[in-house]
């Protein structure tokens, strides 16, 4: 079933406030098939008790002479500023303050903006009543829009029903009274003599039979090279659409039909008419139901997704904490060991350039006496300790405060570093032996 309703408002009744019972309406859920077939006349309280589903999207035409239809020639510069100037363009075709009507415009062919108007209290009073049953609707349009999605320029069609009158000519649509329907069509005896004969081609149709004024000007009309179809439809829009072929068809099909139908649909859908339903009035976006499988994989798609960047956001938070603890203590510590330098740019390249500062040649080098101590740690470093390691740069000595069981090892210790280690001190200590400290000098 579709899930879309056409409806179609033939009459507006008067009073329509204070007599919503009055408002008529014919439901569809198509727009072909004649009027006493798919199309039902319904009231309100009928229409929202047959139509309850909530998914239902709402398309409703109004009469022709409910809105004004009108072109304007808007500057391309100026168009992106088309909604502020909009009321200030129409005022001249107005004869009410700007601020009692609701303009919507359509889309615009170069500087031609096709604009439809609408009385805004009346607009306002029919919404309001289709939402206190359950209507929403989606699109609002004049039913002569129906005319425009049917027959394409340059191709013209009159259409003549009671006391109205439809006029459609290079996609231009007017609804005026019957009564200036001649002068509409002597306006086709203007058109430029270059214009093809596929181009001058006429449809009119009347649900009786044509006056004399009309007539008159018909036969002018094909004295000057414009090919007339004449046609009589009892029927009122939008039924009288599925009847209306092409201007170049000579007959209606069941396929022409059909095909028809669904140009009018897509037209419609694809914008080519104009929706009354627009700014303030624009209805409210409506959200896909998809199938629950799919929205549940998106629901879990998203919520995984979600759950990876608080993670990563998380990860790159501790990670820069526990950098920055790093950063501090190895600063810290390289305070702690060179003191004298009080701009720390690198500390790897700062350090290293301390090291390599520290290994030069010549046998009173940090690393030279170190590695002197490291032999004699390998044979009798089980039984000292040390304590504490202080190498001076500018005598180029190393200070060693070592503890040992007995000043013997002391002596033995300060004999296996040879010549250039000197026992400075030695002081027995009570319960952990003796505290020496030996000097390794350069030579």
């Amino acid at each position: 079933m579709s899930s879309t309703r056409y409806l179609h408002l033939r009459q507006l009744p008067e009073n329509l406030a204070d007599n919503p019972n009055g408002l008529l309406l014919a439901c569809s859920e198509s727009l072909s098939g004649p009027l006493s077939g798919p199309w039902q006349q319904l009231t309100l309280e009928t229409l929202s008790e047959q139509h309850s589903d909530p998914s239902l999207q709402w398309l409703l035409f109004i009469p022709g002479q409910l809105v004004l239809s009108t072109t304007l020639q808007v500057p391309a510069k100026q168009q992106r500023h088309l909604t502020r100037i909009l009321p200030f363009l129409c005022e001249e075709s107005l004869a009410c303050d700007p601020a009692d009507v609701h303009i919507s415009a359509g889309r615009p062919q170069g500087s031609a903006v096709p604009v439809r108007i609408m009385d805004r209290q009346l607009l306002t009073t029919l919404l309001a009543l289709l939402r206190q049953h359950g209507i929403e609707l989606a699109g609002l349009y004049s039913e002569s829009e129906l005319l425009a999605a049917s027959v394409q320029p340059p191709h013209a069609l009159l259409w003549l029903a009671d006391n109205a009158c439809h006029w459609l000519h290079e996609g231009n649509v007017l609804t005026t009274a019957a009564a200036n329907a001649p002068p509409l069509l002597q306006q086709l005896l203007t058109e430029s003599p270059g214009t093809t004969d596929n181009e001058r081609q006429l449809r009119v149709i009347s649900n009786s039979t044509l006056q004399h004024p009309v007539t008159e000007q018909l036969n002018l009309l094909r004295s000057s090279g414009w090919q007339v179809q004449e046609s009589i439809i009892a029927a009122e829009l939008p039924s009288l659409l599925p009847r209306v072929p092409a201007c170049a068809d000579t007959g209606g099909s069941d396929s022409d039909t059909d095909k028809t139908t669904s140009g009018i649909e897509q037209n419609l859908s694809a914008s080519s008419a104009i929706n009354l339903l627009s700014g303030a009035f624009a209805p409210p976006r409506r959200h896909s139901q998809g199938p629950l499988p799919l929205r549940a994989l998106a629901t879990a798609a998203a919520l995984l997704l979600t759950l990876t960047c608080a993670y990563q956001l998380v990860s790159g938070w501790y990670l820069h904490h526990r950098a920055a603890q790093f950063a501090q203590q190895s600063e810290a510590l390289y305070r702690e060991y060179f003191p004298a330098d009080q701009r720390i740019i690198d500390i790897r390249r700062q350090t290293e350039s301390h090291l390599r500062s520290a290994n030069t040649t010549g046998s009173g080098s940090f690393f030279q006496l170190l590695d002197g101590v490291r032999r004699s740690w390998d044979t009798h470093g089980d039984q000292v300790n040390l304590r504490t390691l202080l190498y001076q740069r500018q005598r180029q000595e190393m200070l060693l405060d070592v503890e040992a069981a007995s000043i013997a090892q002391l002596d033995q210790l300060q004999q296996s570093l040879g010549s250039r280690a000197e026992l400075l001190s030695a002081i027995e200590v009570e319960q952990n032996g003796v505290r020496g400290r030996i000097r390794m000098s350069g030579e």
